[in-house]
């Protein structure tokens, strides 16, 4: 929190003041020096309280003179201000990040709800909004599974939405089709070993297909020709990008990637230099191999004849779904708050579109 950060700052402030302008009352209290609660970049309320007390102290410990008074003076306005104004801060912020969580924002009048930019975006501005990530699970048109979620982005729901699925059916889905938004190392890895087909694009799988003889595209690291018994990348100009390192990447949910980095040493009088290495002394690529063969072969079941027809079963099964309930129902908003209401409003509403489905198969006999 930015505000936070400037709250801290303005309490180093405090703390130096305070030690200025009572240096004769640290020699007598040097077991409770201020300058360690300024060491660390960010305070607890009960740092702040532990401050207050030792103001306090040096305050009872000043002299009787006129040089004393103005010191305790002075001190006392600063614990004033440090108790009416900067701890209830403080214990404001602490309690705002409990209810966060590990999500960067929270609405005030549904804390469960997380502050998203949302798809209908009317005043086409990038407005956040507060609401919840919604997952379904369909098969042949009904919803066979559904969950809610605070966190903004899909890559983090498909496992979990996929062991609720396995708790309420006994399995897991043979094959599961998803759009880019869940493609990534952690998910083909964990559909991997569940034994699961993927049909997941990842980020630049429709760039990909859409783009394969752009002339920008070959200078894109990922269709460079790699040597195997040399270890290195060959660039569009011929020349090889040598490995010189590896690095841990940890994402959001803990998952560690492994990256190999190379570097190319002949940048500088290259022809290509500001296309490739946009300018930049040398091209430096890093390179996720695990993450590439999971990609690949994605790939080459999203491009297969099958993949093709399910990926076209994906677009109009699951948009079916919120076409519905949206815009043919007019439901735009949830009318209840907290989690576990919504959860169950929305649980309603899948009832009711899987009776509804169900009431027209027996029409049309």
């Amino acid at each position: 929190m930015t505000n936070e950060k400037k709250l801290d700052a303005k309490l180093r402030d405090y703390i130096k003041q305070a030690d200025l302008v009572s240096e004769k009352e640290n020699q007598e209290y040097g077991d409770r020096d201020l300058e360690e609660l300024g060491e660390g970049t960010t305070f607890s309320a009960e740092d702040i309280r532990t401050l207050v007390e030792t103001l306090n102290e040096k305050i009872h410990a000043a002299g009787e003179g006129i040089e004393a008074k103005e010191r305790k003076k002075k001190l006392k306005r600063e614990v004033r201000t440090i108790e009416r104004e900067l701890l209830p801060r403080k214990e404001k912020y602490e309690e705002y990040r409990a209810v966060a969580g590990d999500r960067k924002s929270f609405s005030k009048t549904d804390r469960d709800a997380t502050f998203m930019r949302m798809k209908e975006d009317h005043m086409r501005n990038g407005q956040l909004k507060p609401g919840y990530n919604v997952q379904i699970g369909t098969e042949n048109g009904f919803v066979l599974g559904y969950d809610i979620y605070a966190n903004p982005t899909d890559t983090k729901t498909l496992k979990p939405h996929l062991e609720k699925v396995e708790a309420l059916w006994g399995k897991v889905p043979e094959r599961v089709i998803a759009d880019a938004g869940y493609g990534s190392h952690e998910n083909y890895e964990m559909l991997a070993e569940k034994k699961i087909e993927a049909y997941v694009k990842y980020g630049l799988f429709d760039k990909d297909r859409k783009c394969r003889k752009s002339a920008s595209r070959k200078y894109r690291s990922d269709t460079w020709e790699y040597a195997k018994e040399k270890d290195c990348y060959i660039c569009p100009a011929g020349e090889e990008l040598k490995y010189f390192g590896s690095a841990t990447n940890r994402t959001e949910t803990g998952y560690e990637q492994t990256l190999r980095m190379y570097k190319c040493t002949s940048c500088e009088t290259c022809s290509q230099q500001m296309l490739c290495a946009k300018g930049k002394r040398e091209r430096h690529v890093q390179r996720n191999e695990k993450l590439l063969e999971l990609q690949r072969m994605a790939r080459e079941r999203l491009m297969s004849e099958n993949g093709v027809r399910l990926r076209k079963r994906r677009a109009h099964e699951n948009e079916t779904v919120f076409g519905q309930i949206k815009s043919n129902k007019g439901f735009r908003r949830f009318q209840l708050r907290g989690m576990e209401k919504v959860k169950i409003e929305w649980g309603l509403l899948a009832i009711g579109y899987n009776l509804e489905k169900v009431g027209r198969a027996m029409v049309r006999g």
